[in-house]
């Protein structure tokens, strides 16, 4: 007779491996409140709310912004942002990096538009094997006139 604790237990396992590869494969967003200056003259510039975080200056605001890899080995990089500058884009480049401090990978994203409503520019797969962590860093359009302020609302890894 078969023992019915040894199938519970193995149908536990099974339910808890399956949870584990789905909870994987989710995408892990970060709200754009979690960035910070790039350098201390950015951070009069900055105003942070549920809209994440926006420029408020007549100049650019860069800002860097942590991203967590968690073991992830590869995955796609994502942002979302309102560009209100008829002028400039918001820019991010995403970068891992190893355990030395080298940059293993770098990628951009842009907008590529303007005063429209939130863009959301998503890179191709990357490998993460090599990295040990990862970071944003956006350049965020000054404010404009008539047009109102640029955002980077949010920003995704995305596991396969």
């Amino acid at each position: 007779m078969k023992n019915p604790f040894l199938l519970a237990a193995a149908a536990l396992i099974g339910v808890a491996s399956l949870a584990g590869a789905a909870r994987a494969a989710t995408p892990i967003e970060f709200h754009g409140s979690l960035c910070v200056p790039a350098t201390p003259a950015d951070a009069s510039k900055l105003t942070y709310t549920q809209f994440g975080v926006h420029n408020t200056a007549s100049t650019a605001a860069n800002v860097v912004c942590p991203i967590t890899i968690n073991g992830v080995t590869s995955a796609q990089f994502s942002i979302t942002a309102y560009d209100r500058s008829t002028i400039s884009d918001v820019v991010c480049s995403v970068f891992g990096t190893g355990s030395d401090g080298n940059i293993t990978l770098s990628a951009s994203l842009s907008t590529n538009s303007s005063a429209g409503p939130p863009f959301t520019r998503t890179t191709g797969f990357f490998s993460l094997a090599a990295s040990k962590t990862a970071h944003l860093q956006c350049a965020i359009p000054a404010f404009q006139s008539g047009s109102g302020f640029s955002h980077l609302t949010s920003y995704r890894l995305m596991p396969p």
